[in-house]
């Protein structure tokens, strides 16, 4: 049998395309609902938040307070988000970091993850829908007001 080229038609193109979205169903990998990662993340703050509040005082330890209870409410926000448009109620099981024992650098991890949590919201804001949009970009914007505050407290330390 002589070795043929056999051209690829649109619905060749087509299926193929769709290829990486079933192989990421089939073996576990698929995270079709961005949703779900910021979910965790924010809840994973207030946890992380929360626990390096209470080894720390005053006005420190109202500023992560706050901050736990802010991430507490997006995670409601998305969480809800999440149902109205795909119906699944999202309760992650995954354990999330504690802080580090000594405080500035629990402080200085509260800080990055703040800054990154705000350049995924950002990501997330230029591709979504107009709802979603204007959600991603105020939670972007309050995740960096909130990495501000963890960098004054930083810099207090000095």
């Amino acid at each position: 049998m002589k070795d043929e080229n056999i051209p690829i038609t649109d619905s060749v193109r087509a299926s193929l395309s769709k290829f990486d979205g079933v192989w990421q169903r089939v073996t576990g990998t698929q995270n079709d609902n961005p949703l779900r990662d910021f979910i965790r993340d924010e809840l994973c703050t207030a946890s992380y938040n929360m626990a390096l509040a209470r080894r720390l005082t005053g006005h420190a330890r109202a500023v992560l307070t706050a901050q736990a209870a802010s991430a507490r409410r997006r995670a409601r926000r998305l969480r809800a988000e999440l149902f109205i448009r795909s119906g699944e109620v999202y309760a992650p099981e995954e354990r999330c970091a504690a802080p580090d024992a000594k405080p500035l650098p629990a402080l200085r991890k509260a800080y990055e993850r703040g800054t990154a949590a705000a350049a995924a919201y950002d990501k997330a804001a230029e591709t979504a829908d107009s709802d979603l949009a204007a959600m991603a970009e105020a939670f972007a914007a309050e995740r960096r007001s909130e990495a501000q505050a963890l960098r004054a407290l930083i810099a207090a330390y000095f």
